[in-house]
């Protein structure tokens, strides 16, 4: 039996070149959509230019059972699949990662992680 502790899910989204402005509103309004879903804790959207452009973003759950009953309505992958899906380069990428080793949140801004993250 797993442990009950907090989950993130990183979700990477490749959009073609050509649709980065379009891209950004509906992947706006996905953040938006997502921001309702019960057991979320936070949502952090990161946007780089790596090889193409791409956007990351980071849900963090209550635990794994919150994650699993949003899975209906507030996945981010398939969110992003159903209202991006003409402006991606390819299916969204998902990963889940658990906190297992004492976690404990971090007290820099978010956009200290996002410099790091794009650098």
């Amino acid at each position: 039996m797993q442990q009950s502790s907090e989950l993130l899910v990183v979700t990477l989204a490749r959009v073609l070149p050509e649709k980065d402005i379009e891209a950004r509103g509906r992947i706006r309004s996905v953040v938006e959509t997502l921001r309702s879903a019960p057991g979320l804790i936070s949502t952090r959207i990161y946007a780089g230019r790596n090889n193409g452009m791409f956007y990351l973003l980071f849900t963090t759950w209550d635990d794994e059972e919150s994650w699993l009953k949003a899975q209906e309505r507030h996945t981010p992958r398939q969110l992003l699949s159903l209202h991006a899906k003409d402006l991606l380069v390819a299916p969204p990428e998902q990963w889940l990662m658990y906190y297992l080793w004492g976690y404990s949140r971090p007290t820099q801004p978010p956009q200290h992680a996002a410099v790091q993250l794009m650098g």
